[in-house]
């Protein structure tokens, strides 16, 4: 019976895992495009527009450019 028990919050917790992973990747998935690319073909990344990462000001940047 210990086994069975052990077996059956091993498999909930692996269950249970995979759905917060399918749940953060469809979060992920809808925050940003995502384009996906088989490992180890090279792609071209062009930025239109940047910020200085060390601004202080980024997020008040970010908001002024996409208005």
């Amino acid at each position: 019976i210990k086994e069975k028990i052990t077996d059956s919050v091993s498999s909930g917790a692996g269950n249970a895992a995979e759905k917060m992973v399918d749940y953060h990747m469809k979060m992920a998935e809808a925050a940003a495009p995502v384009i996906e690319v088989p490992g180890a073909v090279p792609v071209t990344v062009f930025f239109a527009k940047g910020v200085y990462l060390g601004s202080v000001s980024v997020k008040e940047e970010i908001k002024h450019e996409r208005k």
